[in-house]
């Protein structure tokens, strides 16, 4: 789920006045990290704020005296605990976790909570987005500071969860979708680090444009995600061989053609990786329900694989996660054709009902999770090229020895 939009504008970097900027460059080299996190960037729109409030927090949390740097964030978690400031516990607790627990002087805990009293007001005012990182309880490098990442179909659903989770992982993103309106309204929720292109994925010069112009606008491409889709649900006997066709052209023709676009880009990059969402129904016994689904899905596994032993020798890492029932908004159209008399709460409830033994269907954000987590320079392996996210989901006849992850 979104998260109510910010008040004031959250900056990206290019948005930053000079004063801002150098602002900016200062938190980067205190805390000796490219992240800066987004009650900054909020701040960032009044560049007075910004200067006085860095300035404090910098002369009191970010060296130690009477009080360590870690009793001083603990002192900041207690306050901003009374102060009912989801973004400061959150974000203190992930430094204070960064930093490990020693003793610690007591002398300074009036002026600690005071800072704290007067700060915590700051993002509920501003409705500051928590950043994603500080919802995991830690901060984490996922090596991809400074690293692009391409998205297509980003601008909803498990699109836009994987740019918002690039993008608080360090990586710069550059994501496609066909709907300029979509596109602008991800931009805006996004709060900068993004930008979205108006693509067709099913045009092959309108795929080979996108790539080479996210390259040219980025300075190149570490990460390409194919997470474009498209749901065309329909038996064998009763789809028609026009949606079949479709069907096949964003499943499995989209990622042919966007991969090879990007091959001349990733192979300049030292942390090439290529991420393709499909679906469990390519290892899974094949849906009535999703027969083009159920056929693409497993062509793409195999697209996967040979990409992936194709450019091995380019130390370019090609992976598929296959995910279960997750929601999005294109399970709309699956509940107009399979049940339109239900609502979708109805209809999500059948179907957990019927095949998800945990009790509920997945979010984008686990999705968001695994992927951001993949590009890193150690990324998690497993026997196959494919990851299964089920989300909870139990399939009757499992095929023995599939070889993949099953989460």
């Amino acid at each position: 789920m979104r998260q109510p939009d910010p008040i004031l504008p959250v900056l990206a970097d290019d948005e930053l006045s000079e004063r801002a900027a150098a602002v900016f460059d200062d938190i980067r080299a205190t805390r000796n990290t490219d992240f800066v996190n987004n009650i900054w960037r909020v701040l960032a729109n009044d560049p007075n704020l910004l200067e006085q409030t860095w300035s404090e927090v910098k002369n009191t949390l970010t060296e130690d005296s009477e009080l360590d740097v870690l009793t001083k964030q603990l002192i900041y978690i207690a306050v901003s605990v009374a102060q009912n400031c989801n973004y400061c516990i959150r974000s203190h607790t992930a430094a204070a976790r960064a930093l490990g627990l020693t003793d610690a002087q007591l002398a300074e805990l009036h002026t600690v909570i005071g800072l704290a009293a007067k700060q915590t007001a700051w993002p509920r005012a501003c409705k500051c987005p928590s950043t994603r990182l500080f919802c995991k309880g830690t901060l984490m490098d996922l090596g991809l500071n400074g690293r692009t990442a391409v998205v297509t179909g980003g601008s909803k659903g498990l699109g836009f969860a994987t740019v918002q989770a690039l993008i608080d992982a360090g990586a710069r993103v550059a994501f496609c979708a066909r709907n300029a309106a979509e596109i602008k309204e991800a931009e805006e929720a996004l709060g900068g680090g993004a930008r979205g292109y108006v693509v067709d994925m099913t045009d092959a010069e309108q795929v080979e444009r996108f790539i080479s112009e996210a390259a040219a606008d980025f300075g190149g491409i570490d990460v390409l995600v194919n997470n474009a889709g498209g749901a065309h649900p329909g038996t064998g006997e009763t789809i028609t061989d026009d949606a079949f066709q479709a069907d096949f052209n964003i499943k499995v023709l989209s990622w042919q053609r966007t991969i090879k676009a990007a091959l001349p880009h990733l192979r300049k990059s030292d942390q090439a990786r290529v991420i393709n969402i499909g679906s469990v129904y390519a290892h899974s016994s094949p849906s009535p329900a999703f027969f083009s689904t159920s056929v693409h899905r497993a062509a793409g596994v195999n697209l996967t694989k040979a990409w992936a032993v194709e450019l091995a020798p380019d130390n370019i890492l090609v992976n598929g996660v296959n995910i279960g029932v997750i929601e999005t908004p294109q399970w709309a159209n699956i509940r107009d054709k399979r049940a339109p008399g239900a609502t979708m709460e109805e209809f999500f409830q059948a179907t957990v009902d019927a095949d998800i033994p945990l009790g509920r269907i997945g979010q984008p954000q686990e999705l968001a999770d695994v992927v951001a987590s993949w590009p890193a320079p150690d990324p998690p392996t497993s026997p196959e090229p494919s990851l299964m996210l089920l989300a909870g989901w139990g399939f009757r006849g499992w095929p023995p020895g599939c070889g993949t992850w099953r989460v």
